[in-house]
């Protein structure tokens, strides 16, 4: 218990932390000769990071953020520099300081914050990092990659949700329809290596993972207490 509130206390400290870096910095608009450019004032100090060059940025987030001008995109961070030079088309920030960048504004490809390219543009659609992971889309089927870029299992589910822990939610469709006429998915849970710790069978609007429970149901059906029956623990 002291351990768990340990950690509790310093997640806390850290997230309090990092978002007091973000408030720090303001974006700014400047007027010069080529028009109104985008800069970022340190209001610890007063000054700014970069010299009002940007046609567009946005807020800080974990101490970087995405600016563009001229059409190109890139990303800086709290010093200024350009993490990801200005040469792609779209540049998202994915959170955990990982991009997804793309020159041919179609598909995407990943990049950390030395703007090394983890893989290449093969990728239709990314989720934001959660607990390491982020979900990606390519072609019709998502699946899940690393912060090393590396592919986490297979990518041939028809949806994913972000992962909790060591865990992911993945659904396949069944090949059965709604009275909405849409596709009826079965759900199932894979952890860190991609391998299914629930198999995929169970109801996924009705399946979900929060902290270490897995509630994997075929109904709403509930015990004495109000959970569900098909609870389950998992190490």
């Amino acid at each position: 218990m002291i351990l768990f509130l340990l950690v509790t206390i310093l997640f806390v400290h850290n997230d309090l932390w990092a978002q007091q870096l973000n408030n720090n910095f303001k974006k700014i608009q400047i007027r010069t000769m080529e028009g109104l450019r985008i800069t970022y004032l340190d209001e610890r100090t007063g000054s700014r990071i970069t010299s009002p060059k940007y046609d567009e940025g946005q807020d800080f987030y974990d101490g970087v953020t995405t600016v563009s001008t001229a059409g190109k995109a890139g990303a800086i961070d709290t010093l200024g520099q350009e993490i990801i030079p200005l040469v792609y088309s779209k540049v998202w920030l994915l959170g955990d300081r990982m991009f997804a960048v793309s020159k041919s504004g179609s598909r995407f490809a990943l990049a950390n914050d030395r703007g090394i390219l983890l893989t290449q543009e093969v990728y239709d659609e990314f989720q934001g990092f959660s607990f390491g992971y982020c979900g990606v889309r390519k072609g019709n089927k998502w699946g899940y990659l690393d912060r090393t870029g590396k592919p986490i299992g297979l990518i041939d589910y028809d949806q994913v949700e972000p992962f909790y822990n060591n865990i992911g939610k993945v659904g396949k469709k069944s090949g059965q329809e709604n009275m909405q006429f849409e596709a009826v998915l079965n759900a199932g849970f894979i952890n860190e290596k991609g391998a299914l710790v629930f198999p995929l069978k169970y109801n996924y609007s009705k399946s979900k993972v929060s902290n270490k429970i897995v509630l994997a149901l075929d109904s709403w059906v509930t015990n004495q207490n109000g959970y569900g029956i098909s609870t389950t623990t998992y190490a």
